[in-house]
C-alpha cells in the first residue's frame, strides 16, 4: 500500500470528484445527494499510522525466499507485492473551518473472496493497539467507535462533534479474517443541516486486507 502523505483539500461540489495531490497519493471520491451539491468548508486528510505496532504482510505464495532482518519495512513489502495481513491501519484528520460539523457515522463498502495461499512475514505488537479508534470489522461489514482497556473492549456508533476551527485525528483500524477483503470507507458528515458522504480509498483503488488460505507459509521470525 502506498502511504504517501496527502495534502488537505477543500471539498468541492460535484456528483463525483477525484482529487489527486501528487503521483501515488490517496484518491478521494466525494459525492453528494442531488439536493446537496453546495460548496462546504472542511478538510480531510489521510496518512499512515506511525504509532501502529502492525507490520505484517502477506505475499504471493512462494515469492518470499530471502527475508530481511527484523520485521522488514513497508517499502520493501510494497516492492515485493505485500498486502496487509488481517489488519489495515491509518489516520484520518478532519478539520472544521468557520462552522461546526458532526462526524455522524461510517459505512464499510466491502467485497470478500476466499483467502489464497500466501507467504506471511513481518511483526505485530498487539500491546500497541490504540485506546480509542474507529474499529472497522470487515467480517461484519461495520464501523464503530471503539475504546479498549486492559479490562474491556466497548463499541458505539461513531459521533464526533467539531467546533469551528477545531480538528481531530481519528485512528482507523480495520480487521478481517477468514477471507480476502477489498474495501472502502464512507464517512457521514453533518454540515449546515446537510449530510455529506466522503469516501476514502487507496489511490483510486480499494484497501486490501487479506488472510492466509490453504497452503500458506508462515515466515515470521
Amino acid at each position: 500500500m502506498a502511504w504517501n502523505r496527502v495534502r488537505t483539500a477543500w471539498v468541492a461540489a460535484a456528483a463525483a470528484l477525484v482529487l489527486v495531490a501528487a503521483a501515488g497519493t490517496f484518491v478521494y471520491f466525494r459525492y453528494f445527494r442531488a439536493e446537496e451539491q453546495l460548496p462546504v468548508g472542511f478538510t480531510i486528510a489521510v496518512e499512515p499510522d506511525s504509532s501502529s505496532g502492525n507490520r505484517l504482510w502477506a505475499f504471493p505464495a512462494g515469492t518470499v525466499d530471502d527475508t530481511p532482518d527484523g520485521c522488514g519495512t513497508a517499502p520493501w513489502a510494497q516492492q515485493n507485492g505485500g498486502r496487509d495481513y488481517q489488519i489495515t491501519e491509518f489516520v484520518v484528520t478532519i478539520g472544521a473551518h468557520t462552522e461546526p460539523l458532526l462526524l455522524a457515522g461510517a459505512d464499510v463498502v466491502a467485497d470478500r473472496t476466499p483467502p489464497q495461499a500466501v507467504d506471511v512475514f513481518g511483526c505485530r505488537d498487539d500491546e500497541r493497539t490504540p485506546a480509542a479508534f474507529l474499529h472497522v470489522n470487515l467480517n461484519e461489514n461495520e464501523a464503530l467507535w471503539a475504546t479498549s482497556t486492559a479490562d474491556a473492549f466497548t463499541t458505539e456508533p461513531l459521533e464526533r462533534e467539531l467546533a469551528p476551527g477545531a480538528s481531530e485525528q481519528i485512528r482507523v483500524r480495520a480487521i478481517g479474517a477468514d477471507n480476502d477483503y477489498t474495501w472502502r470507507l464512507d464517512l457521514h458528515i453533518a454540515f449546515r443541516d446537510r449530510q455529506v458522504v466522503h469516501r476514502i480509498d487507496n489511490n483510486g483503488q480499494p484497501f486490501v486486507t487479506v488472510d492466509a488460505g490453504p497452503g500458506s507459509r508462515d515466515l515470521r521470525q
